[in-house]
C-alpha cells in the first residue's frame, strides 16, 4: 500500500488521531484535530501533548502507561483546549502503542471524539430525568395516600348511620365527599403518564357553598362571626 494512500485513510477518519512520541510531543496529526482545536497543525506539531490538554495529569500518565505496558485505554475523558483557557470542549480519548515492524513501542495514538454534541443532549436530558423521577416518587406517595382513604371512608359511612343528629350526618356526608375528591387527585397522580381529558359538567354552585358553609361554621362561631346568604337569582342552583 503506498504511502499517499496511507495519507489518504489517514486523515480521512472522522476523529481526531494524534501521533505522541515517548517523550510526549505530538508528532502527527490529520485534518480533523485542526477542525477540533481551531488550530493549523504547525501551531501544536513538536509541542508537548500538555499544549491541547492542559493540566490533565491523569491523561498523561494513562499515555506513559501506554508506552510502558502496551496496554489499551477506551473511554479516557478529558478537555481540549482551543486558543484560549475558556474555549474548551469535551473529549473521549481511546489510547493505544504505535508498534514497528519488531512490535517495540515507538509512541502512542490517540483518537480525540468531540464529545460537545452529546454533552448537550445529557444537559437537556435532566430535567427529563428529573420529572420521571418525581413521577416515580409521586406514584409511590399516591399509594401510599389512597390505602387508608377507603379506610377513614368506610368508618365515616358506618358512623352516619350511627348516628340520628341529621346536621351530623351532613358532616360525615362533606366527609365522604372529601374524600372521594382526594381519592380522584390521588387517581390522577397515579395516571401522570396518560394525557388528562378534562371533563365539562353542570355543578349546583349552592350546593358547593353551602358545604363550605358547613365545614366553616364551627371556627366562624369561635370567633363571633356570622354567614348570610344571599344568592344571586341569576346563579341556577
Amino acid at each position: 500500500m503506498s504511502n499517499g494512500l496511507h495519507q489518504n485513510i489517514f486523515h480521512s477518519i472522522i476523529d481526531g488521531v494524534l501521533l505522541v512520541s515517548p517523550s510526549l510531543t505530538i508528532q502527527e496529526s490529520n485534518i480533523t484535530v485542526e477542525d477540533l482545536f481551531h488550530r493549523s497543525r504547525d501551531s501544536f506539531i513538536n509541542r508537548s501533548l500538555e499544549d491541547l490538554f492542559p493540566r490533565q495529569s491523569h491523561l498523561l500518565d494513562k499515555v506513559r502507561k501506554v508506552l510502558v505496558t502496551g496496554a489499551c485505554y477506551h473511554d479516557v475523558e478529558a478537555e481540549g483546549t482551543r486558543n484560549t483557557p475558556s474555549s474548551r470542549f469535551p473529549a473521549n480519548l481511546s489510547l493505544s502503542p504505535f508498534l514497528e515492524s519488531d512490535d517495540s513501542i515507538q509512541g502512542v495514538v490517540i483518537l480525540i471524539k468531540n464529545m460537545t454534541l452529546i454533552k448537550e443532549l445529557e444537559e437537556r436530558q435532566r430535567p427529563a430525568d428529573h420529572l420521571n423521577n418525581l413521577g416515580e416518587v409521586a406514584m409511590g406517595m399516591a399509594h401510599e395516600i389512597r390505602n387508608p382513604l377507603g379506610g377513614i371512608r368506610g368508618s365515616a359511612q358506618l358512623l352516619r348511620q350511627e348516628i340520628k343528629n341529621k346536621s351530623h350526618q351532613e358532616y360525615l356526608d362533606i366527609v365522604v365527599s372529601e374524600v372521594d375528591r382526594i381519592n380522584r387527585m390521588v387517581k390522577r397522580m397515579m395516571d401522570l403518564t396518560r394525557p388528562l381529558n378534562l371533563k365539562l359538567q353542570s355543578t349546583n354552585i349552592h350546593k358547593v357553598l353551602e358545604d363550605i358553609l358547613m365545614l366553616e361554621k364551627d371556627t366562624l362561631n369561635r370567633k363571633n362571626g356570622r354567614f348570610e346568604q344571599i344568592y344571586d337569582p341569576s346563579l341556577p342552583p
